[in-house]
């Protein structure tokens, strides 16, 4: 039987880690008993991007939860507008193309 989060939530229907990462509750599993490495494996592919767009992206998550599409795609484009003049763009662009880690201020 398929689950669904209304399911979920009606029933309180416990779900193993299997199941949860197979319905997309959650992101991964750590084979090991303590899962910092894989925190930290995360955290580090996080981290090579821009915090700027990163905060934006948060932003852009928390604030259209409550959005319409339309409001929502509005939302998105003013937040990318916004990392434009801070030069994220240009120096992701050029690290891609250099093969190099790119060089973010903070």
């Amino acid at each position: 039987m398929p689950v669904g989060a209304k399911l979920l939530q009606y029933t309180a229907q416990p779900v193993d880690a299997a199941e949860a990462l197979r319905i997309g509750l959650v992101e991964a599993i750590s084979e090991d008993d303590d899962p910092l490495g894989l925190a930290l494996e995360v955290a580090g592919q996080i981290a090579v991007n821009s915090p700027r767009a990163i905060r934006s992206v948060k932003q852009c998550v928390d604030r259209g939860l409550d959005l319409d599409l339309p409001a929502g795609l509005e939302l998105e484009r003013e937040l990318w507008i916004d990392l434009i003049p801070d030069g994220d763009l240009t120096e992701g662009a050029a690290a891609f193309f250099d093969k190099r880690d790119p060089v973010y201020p903070d």
